[in-house]
C-alpha cells in the first residue's frame, strides 16, 4: 500500500494537493490522528459543493484517508507543528510509514531562492538513489538525492528517508491553485493513473479573497 504525506510547506501547495485528491477520488475518513504536537484545530467538515455532510461532525488537524481502489492512503495536516514540537511530530509520521510499501512525502519551496535557472517547477527527490520504488510509475522523472536545503519546505527533508520518494514544487507564495492542481497531476501520474478535472472543495472558495463587490448594495463602506 502506498502513504501520501504533506509537508507544511511553502504556499500550503501539499495541502492543497491532498485537497484535491481527497474530493475528487474516491477516499474517505479512516480515522483522525494523535495532533498533540500540531497548534489546535478544529473546523467544519470540508466538502464538495452540493455534497451531504453529516451534521455534527468537525475536521480535526491530522487526518489519514483511503481509497481501495488506489490502494493508497493519504495524511491531510491542517495545522503546522508547535515550535518545540516538530522534530517529534517528524517522528511520530516516520513511525507512521514504517508499515508501508511506497511512501510519498510532498512539499514546496521558494522559487525565489532557488539557483538553477530554467529547472523544471517539480523535482524528484530521495535519500537514496538506489532504492527502488514498488508499483510505482517513475519512467519519466529523473530522481535526484534530496539536497541539503530546501527554503521553506518545512519538514520534508525529515520525511525522505529510506524508501520515501520526495516530490517538491517550486513556487512564489500567493494565488497557489494553480500550482497544487499540476503537484496533483504529478501524484496520480505515479499512481498509475492519467491527468483528470480535479474537484476544489468549498474551503477554497474567499481562500484568496472574494471578487471586488459591484453596485450600491454589494457595496464597501468604511
Amino acid at each position: 500500500m502506498n502513504l501520501i504525506i504533506p509537508s507544511v510547506s511553502c504556499g500550503n501547495i501539499p495541502q492543497l494537493t491532498v485537497d484535491l485528491l481527497i474530493h475528487s477520488l474516491d477516499f474517505s475518513l479512516v480515522s483522525r490522528l494523535d495532533d498533540s504536537y500540531l497548534h489546535p484545530f478544529a473546523s467544519p467538515v470540508d466538502h464538495v459543493e452540493g455534497q451531504q455532510v453529516e451534521s455534527g461532525h468537525v475536521a480535526t488537524a491530522i487526518e489519514l484517508y483511503r481509497s481501495e481502489k488506489l490502494d493508497t492512503d493519504v495524511i491531510q495536516i491542517r495545522s503546522p507543528p508547535i515550535a518545540d514540537f516538530k522534530q517529534a511530530f517528524s517522528a511520530q509520521l516516520e513511525e507512521l510509514t514504517k508499515k508501508y510499501t511506497n511512501v510519498i512525502v510532498l512539499g514546496s519551496s521558494d522559487a525565489g531562492l532557488r539557483e538553477q535557472v530554467g529547472a523544471p517547477k517539480i523535482e524528484y527527490y530521495t535519500s537514496d538513489l538506489a532504492t527502488r520504488f514498488q508499483t510505482l510509475s517513475l519512467d519519466g522523472p529523473k530522481v535526484k538525492e534530496v539536497p541539503a536545503v530546501l527554503p521553506g519546505s518545512g519538514y520534508f527533508r525529515s520525511l525522505v528517508k529510506g524508501p520515501a520518494l520526495g516530490l517538491v514544487f517550486f513556487a512564489y507564495e500567493g494565488d497557489n491553485f494553480g500550482d497544487a492542481h499540476q503537484l496533483a497531476d504529478a501524484v496520480i501520474r505515479l499512481l498509475g493513473g492519467s491527468e483528470m478535472k480535479w474537484t476544489q472543495p468549498v474551503s477554497w472558495q474567499g481562500a484568496y479573497g472574494h471578487d471586488a463587490p459591484l453596485g450600491v448594495e454589494q457595496g464597501v463602506y468604511c
